[in-house]
Parts: structure tokens; sequence; C-alpha cells
């Protein structure tokens, strides 16, 4: 009867269905991002329309700065191991001027049984958007609906979520050194099974940020279970063991992005990676470093036809670099073609083979 219901507000962020208060009977919440204050609402209803506990309920910012972008909300706990709560990660500006000026994966939420907000800063990502050199300029942000589990010892379940940025390093009002991350981000720094920030791949994601990535978890047999990541046309199968120990968490969003009920899935997961195909792209290693830099191009066959040329950031080839005749290795001493120590600082590595090109960013220190 109380329904349609006039939010005067615009949906940018899918609704969730939840039981928060454990009568048996979902609740409807619908997170409200008011592009102007840069502030989330929760509106919560019942079936009927009318009013549930923690309607209105403000979700701070954390630090009080402003989101870039929000991933979809979710669902995570149970009622009865006291944690069940709403979540919304997602890209944060901590606001502040000049060289404090800091971009954040953060989280902000509502925890049902208490009835009371919260929001934290995420470990492992934390970008200076200001240098005296220049500043950043933000191309894209690419994140999947986050996934709840049992990762952690103790009852409840922990969230993460896959989420990947680009951008372009703007140096000097003239030259634009793109960068890019992808990985997992979690609330806190554990031991165990993922780090706070998890690569998707050994050595980071140098390709370009696509326009997409998703996640979900698949329970195989009571023993298996397996995260599948996919980042525009590559796919990531990352196998968990466990024992036969159980707890209900809330998966990914579906396709139509809501929750609509817990689903039982193994806890204490442990992880193991493994290989997946990506696009080819080009890798350095140790870097920074003082020289004898190593590079390895991923997803291409060792070949005398490549060619590595090692620009300064004014565009001037420092160097040319072939492959070894006798391990096929592609390293640079530090040293220009003339046999002379290149300066410190950063450079631009331009692998070509096969008319195709990979760029990546080498830092020479002395």
């Amino acid at each position: 009867p109380g329904w349609p219901l006039d939010l005067d507000a615009q949906l940018t962020l899918p609704p969730v269905l939840a039981d928060t208060d454990g009568d048996g009977h979902r609740e409807i919440l619908l997170p409200i991002h008011d592009a102007g204050t840069g502030q989330v609402v929760i509106r919560i209803f019942n079936a009927d329309g009318s009013v549930a506990t923690g309607d209105g309920t403000l979700l701070p910012n954390p630090q009080g700065g402003s989101w870039l972008q929000l991933a979809p909300p979710l669902m995570a706990g149970r009622v009865s191991t006291g944690d069940l709560r709403l979540e919304i990660m997602g890209l944060l500006d901590n606001d502040l001027p000049g060289l404090n000026n800091r971009w954040h994966m953060a989280r902000t939420g509502w925890l049902a049984t208490t009835n009371q907000s919260f929001s934290a800063i995420l470990p492992g990502f934390e970008v200076a958007t200001t240098t005296n050199q220049g500043f950043l300029q933000l191309d894209k942000a690419a994140m999947a609906p986050p996934l709840a589990w049992n990762y952690q010892d103790g009852p409840g379940s922990e969230v993460a979520i896959l989420a990947g940025f680009s951008w372009q390093e703007i140096l000097y009002g003239q030259t634009a050194i793109p960068g890019a991350t992808l990985g997992w981000f979690l609330p806190r720094t554990i031991e165990r099974p993922l780090e706070s920030r998890h690569p998707v791949a050994l050595g980071g994601h140098a390709d370009p940020l696509g326009s997409s990535v998703a996640t979900v978890l698949s329970p195989i047999n009571d023993d298996l279970f397996y995260q599948v990541q996919v980042y525009d046309n590559d796919v990531h199968l990352m196998p968990m063991h466990t024992g036969n120990n159980y707890t209900a968490i809330w998966p990914s969003a579906r396709f139509d992005q809501r929750n609509s009920a817990a689903y039982p899935v193994i806890e204490d997961l442990s992880p193991v990676p493994v290989a997946s195909a990506s696009l080819s792209s080009l890798s350095v290693y140790p870097n920074p470093g003082p020289g004898r830099f190593h590079f390895r191009l991923k997803g291409g066959s060792p070949d005398a036809a490549i060619r590595v040329d090692v620009f300064d950031l004014r565009g001037r080839r420092v160097a040319q670099l072939r492959p070894d005749p006798g391990n096929g290795e592609i390293t640079w001493d530090g040293r220009d073609g003339r046999g002379r120590a290149a300066a410190a600082g950063a450079y631009l590595a331009v692998a070509s083979w096969q008319g195709k090109t990979s760029v990546t960013r080498v830092i020479l220190t002395h």
C-alpha cells in the first residue's frame, strides 16, 4: 500500500534486499549518492513501503574526502554473528590541497545489528596526485561488485573488491606518462590468505586498463572453491582449498546487480593462484634500480627481432637494446649508447616487435 514512493533523488547505486532485523522478512535498502554534497544516505523500507530501522542513515566519507567513483553495494555477515552490514567501497579523494592530496581505496557502510555507520581507508592503495614535477589525471576507474566470504579466523565474513585504475602523470605540463593498477583490496592487512592489495597477475597488470572487470564465487565441492576474475577478455581462475567448515555469505551481485539472498559457501579459504592468459606487455625488474635492468615481454615469444628503446622524458633515445644472442635476455646497464652512466631519474622503455609496441616506465637510481 505504500508504493510507489517519491524519493526525490536520483538512484545511481543499485538497491539491496536483506533481512536486516532477523524477522524473516527482507527489507529494501536504497543507497543514494548525492553528487552535490558527495554524501551517501541509506533509505530503508519494509515490503509495504513503510520506513524501517536505520532509514535516513548518513554514511560518513572517510577522512572527510569525496568519492570519485563508487562500486555497487553489498550485504555481508549474518544477524546471528552480529556483523550483518551493508558496505560500499570506492575510490576516494582526500580533498587536501597541494602535495597532501591523495587518492585512496575506501569503504563506508551501515551495521544493521547496532544501527551504526562506519568508514575507513583501505590499505594498499595510496597515490599522491601532485608532485614537484607535475600531477596525476585520472583516466578510468573500473570496479567489480565486491565479494564477501570468511577469509579470516573467527566467525562472520569479510569484504574484498577487485578494482583497477588508470591515469596520466603530467610532467612539467609537457610529458604524459600512463600508469595503471589492477588488484584486490581488503579492509585491513592480514597474514592470510590475501594481502591488502593482491595483484591479479604476478608483477601487476601492465596493459592499459580495459573497460570492465567482474568477479564471482563458485563452490565446486566440499573441498574446492573457485574465485573467478574477468578482466575484459581475460579470465582468471583462483582455486581455494578448505576443510569442512561452512558459513553463509552474500556473493557478488547477480546480473541484475542486486543481492537477493544469503549464499552458502566454504570458509577458511586459502587461494592458490594459477596461470592465466593475457595480452603482451613489457615488464622490468628490479624497478627502481641502480642498473642491470631485466626486461620481459609477457605474452610474447623470444625473438631476435624484438628491440627495446630507452628514452628520457624529453623524448631523446638513451639506449637501444636487443636480446642477448646467448641467452635471449634483454638487459640495460643504466648507460647510454656511448657507455656513459645515464642520469638518475625516470625513463620510458619501448619494446617493438612484429609491428607491435609496449611501453613501461623505468626508474634509475644511483
